[in-house]
């Protein structure tokens, strides 16, 4: 009884601590599996902003250009 009584608090936070690393290690494995993959999406995503931003600038530009003319 009071080997259960000593074991039942640890068995929950064990099981959480070892399912936590387990995710971490999971997540860490996929990004490094993936690491080249990421990049690409990382500059991808930077191109694709690039375009983004630039666009609206263009728009916006050209009302302030007929306005400055």
């Amino acid at each position: 009884k009071n080997d259960l009584k000593y074991f039942k608090p640890l068995g929950p936070t064990f099981l959480q601590h070892s399912l936590a690393i387990f995710y971490l290690l999971l997540i860490w494995i996929f990004i490094y599996l993936h690491y080249l993959s990421w990049i690409k999406l990382g500059f991808l995503s930077i191109k694709m902003l690039r375009v983004i931003t630039k666009l609206p600038l263009v728009r916006l530009g050209h009302p302030l250009s007929k306005l400055g003319q």
